[in-house]
């Protein structure tokens, strides 16, 4: 499974380099929002080189909206039960 290969990445990234969340409170959220603006990107060469755009396309648009826009409502989805843990390492004080 796919989330929990994610949390264990992102969890061990944090303990590896637990600086990032004092420099950064908010890092998950950004990299999730830089998930989604990849994401868009990707969608952006599919149309520009493959001129097509369909429903896999609209879908894919669709969750890249939501990681963009609302990265707090994707987090549940993408790191499963284990984003309760990685949000209590985030420092409290920011």
């Amino acid at each position: 499974q796919l989330q929990p290969s994610i949390a264990a990445l992102t969890k061990g990234y944090f303990e590896t380099f637990p600086e990032i969340l004092e420099y950064r409170p908010d890092f998950l959220r950004t990299v999730v929002q830089f998930t989604g603006f990849g994401l868009i990107q990707r969608i952006r060469a599919m149309i520009e080189y493959q001129k097509s755009f369909g429903n896999a396309g609209i879908a894919m648009l669709q969750v890249a909206k939501t990681l963009l826009c609302r990265p707090e409502k994707s987090m549940p989805t993408i790191f499963g039960p284990a984003i309760a843990e990685l949000i209590q390492l985030r420092p409290s004080a920011v």
